[in-house]
């Protein structure tokens, strides 16, 4: 039995090429949103628990920095395996079955109880020397936030849990951009869209950061007066959650004089400094 299609084969190759050329390319295209759909459902589900901690209140969140300039800092990372070559970068953080563990091992130096409520600055202090090998010139703690900053830090062994990334210049208009998916209606960032955040050399293609993180960085840049407490506020109300954002803000401005698209005209200069 002769069908169309043979037909087509023989007597108008062209036209049946064709076809056929439209059929692998529409083939392939399934084939890639397929694996970006499957890619986003993976990274929704890992990353959930991190979702739920943070807002129950179950972690404590520590913002390590070892150094600021004017517009940047220098901070470190907890590196979260998410499986399948995965990584989320997060603050570091201490929840009770870890203070547990200090308590165990230094009761000597412990503080009175094992509640995160409990931990004054030099408890802080002396359990994230033993749990994180980090000390800090200076502690300052905001329960209401559930965070702690530790300023002006050492780093007094090797963690390999933790990286150092020095933290760029905000700018309303890259800091919101291109999530990759969201979790609960909020953005998670990943790859090379992290380069916005972060001066990180390397393939950054399975690396991502959640918006709270982001957040943070955010709060601690407001609290040194490195942007306006209203500005954050504002700008995080209206970009955290995906499609509240207005318009397509653009990546880089071009600096005068330049060839080069940069945001800041001295971030380089601070990226160095931050590195030394």
């Amino acid at each position: 039995m002769t069908t169309k299609k043979n037909r087509e084969r023989y007597t108008d190759k062209k036209k049946y090429e064709a076809k056929q050329r439209k059929k692998k390319i529409i083939k392939k295209r399934r084939e890639a949103q397929k694996i970006s759909r499957n890619t986003r459902f993976f990274i929704r589900r890992k990353i959930s628990p991190y979702y739920e901690q943070f807002r129950k209140f179950n972690h404590k969140h520590l913002m390590f920095i070892i150094k600021d300039t004017k517009n940047m800092e220098r901070v470190l990372f907890q590196k979260n395996d998410l499986g399948n070559g995965y990584t989320l970068l997060t603050l570091p953080y201490i929840d009770e079955a870890m203070i547990n563990q200090y308590l165990n091992d230094v009761p000597s130096n412990s503080p009175k109880n094992n509640t995160l409520a409990s931990l004054k600055s030099d408890g802080l202090n002396d359990l994230v020397k033993y749990l994180f090998s980090v000390s800090s010139d200076e502690v300052i703690d905001k329960p209401e936030a559930n965070i702690t900053f530790f300023r002006n830090c050492n780093i007094l062994g090797p963690n390999a849990n933790l990286i150092a990334l020095n933290v760029r210049p905000y700018d309303s208009n890259t800091w919101y951009s291109s999530e990759t998916t969201t979790v609960h209606g909020t953005k998670v960032y990943k790859g090379n869209q992290i380069r916005t955040y972060f001066n990180i050399d390397g393939n950054l293609g399975k690396t991502c950061v959640f918006h709270d993180t982001i957040t943070e960085l955010c709060l601690y840049k407001a609290m040194q007066k490195k942007i306006g407490t209203q500005e954050f506020f504002i700008d995080n109300f209206l970009y955290t959650k995906k499609g509240l954002s207005s318009g397509s803000p653009n990546y880089f401005a071009i600096i005068p004089g330049t060839k080069e698209y940069k945001r800041f005209a001295k971030e380089d200069i601070e990226d160095e400094e931050l590195s030394r």
